[in-house]
């Protein structure tokens, strides 16, 4: 038996859900017409935009656009990661996590802090 690292977890994990999404539009699905509504789209709050939570924030707001998700705070202890981050998604920015943990607005949480 192999041993399976957090990586090559995440990197397959990733695969399998991007060809699950592909799978849809390979097989001729037709695209959704319906309007939108508030309780349709997942808002996100990115806590921790350092070099990994950068990335996967940049991943998530790329893929989320076809998913009707989108990242609406971020949030670090840096500053200058702080201001880019907000920038670069338009959005809210916070300096301590509890602020984007208190939103009524935030769906769902995109964690990528280190473990000290």
């Amino acid at each position: 038996m192999s041993t399976l690292d957090r990586r090559d977890f995440v990197k397959r994990a990733a695969g399998i859900a991007a060809g699950v999404g592909l799978s849809g539009k390979l097989l001729g699905a037709k695209p959704n017409n319906r309007v939108v509504g508030a309780n349709d789209r997942i808002n996100v709050g990115a806590i921790g935009v350092g070099g990994r939570g950068t990335w996967v924030a940049q991943v998530f707001s790329k893929v989320g656009k076809d998913a009707n998700a989108q990242i609406i705070s971020v949030c670090d202890v840096y500053q200058k990661r702080l201001n880019e981050n907000k920038k670069v998604h338009n959005c809210d920015g916070y300096l301590d996590y509890r602020e984007v943990l208190v939103r009524k607005d935030v769906d769902a949480v995109l964690i990528a802090t280190p473990d000290h």
